[in-house]
């Protein structure tokens, strides 16, 4: 496992730095990516570096990817940020890179290089990169930068309350509150919605299933999805609208593929189980309080919020 001062090495040594994150990004993997990209641009303007992905998101605002050739990927040192499995790599051309870094905060299930910084006690890889930022003495940590960190340690955590926060992670929001940054301006950025979407939360409410008093979770088909123009992901990026009811353990919210009729994706969230030991059995993972399903049919799905009264014990 790769210590700070080895990722300041790689870093030092590289003339070329391609920086991924994963597919339907959050604000941790934006955050991570384009706060990693802020801070070697600043500190080492004479680099060349990319942030690399097709996909984004309409959670937070960040700049637009970069459109680079593959040899400029096959030259470069490749950072891959919070992306625990090579299937969620968004932009495949990671491979070509000459050397890869993985920097994630989940379980390493998938060891996809030998060259990786991997904490899953972290509450986002935003927190480690604070830290590592934090560790290197005399290197700038611009605000736009923190800013960019800051956005995905609030969003990963919900707001300071996953079992994940520690001590570190407050260190890390302390570090980067110090460059200046307006707290209550990201906070509201991270958790306002657009009308529209307070509407679809109204929707979803309404779409809600609980089972045996502790599981809410909803199934939206492609048509309730169209009924509210939004996508499969946007769709479920709300999960957390039925977290904070008392009788709640575990929540989830399952989308109809497009490409594939019949068969849904989910997002699981819980207080206290483990919800990637379902998460791995359908295609998917995460963490222990997150993670995301692939490729469900609706007797998976049923069968998948059984065991998750079964973990809670709500019967």
């Amino acid at each position: 496992m790769m210590s700070f001062a080895d990722i300041a090495s790689c870093l030092e040594e590289a003339q070329i730095i391609t920086l991924f994150r994963h597919t339907h990004p959050d604000c941790d993997a934006l955050g991570s990516q384009w706060g990693l990209y802020v801070w070697l641009r600043d500190n080492y303007p004479e680099k060349q570096v990319y942030a690399l992905g097709a996909e984004t998101t309409d959670q937070c605002v960040f700049p637009p990817s970069d459109v680079i050739s593959d040899d400029l990927i096959r030259s470069s040192l490749a950072i891959v940020c919070d992306t625990g499995n090579t299937g969620r790599i968004d932009d495949k051309r990671y491979a070509l890179a000459k050397k890869i870094i993985k920097i994630d905060h989940h379980p390493d299930v998938d060891p996809y290089t030998e060259y990786r910084h991997v904490d899953d006690s972290a509450a986002a890889v935003c927190q480690i990169l604070a830290l590592f930022m934090k560790s290197q003495e005399g290197k700038i940590v611009s605000r736009k930068c923190a800013e960019y960190l800051y956005r995905g340690i609030v969003s990963d955590s919900l707001s300071f309350s996953t079992s994940s926060v520690s001590a570190k992670t407050f260190e890390a929001a302390m570090f980067l509150i110090k460059t200046g940054i307006d707290i209550a301006e990201i906070n509201r950025d991270v958790k306002d919605v657009s009308l529209a979407r307070f509407r679809y939360l109204g929707f979803l409410r309404e779409k809600m299933q609980v089972k045996d008093e502790c599981i809410a979770y909803a199934v939206l088909t492609q048509e309730d999805i169209r009924s509210q123009s939004l996508t499969a992901n946007q769709a479920r990026e709300h999960v957390n609208e039925f977290a904070g009811v008392r009788e709640f353990q575990a929540w989830a919210v399952f989308t109809e593929k497009e490409s594939k009729p019949g068969y849904y994706d989910g997002s699981l969230r819980s207080k206290h189980i483990d919800v990637s030991k379902i998460a791995v059995k359908y295609g998917g993972g995460g963490h222990h309080n997150a993670s995301g399903t692939k490729d469900m049919t609706i007797e998976d799905i049923s069968n998948a919020v059984a065991e998750m009264s079964q973990m809670v014990k709500c019967s």
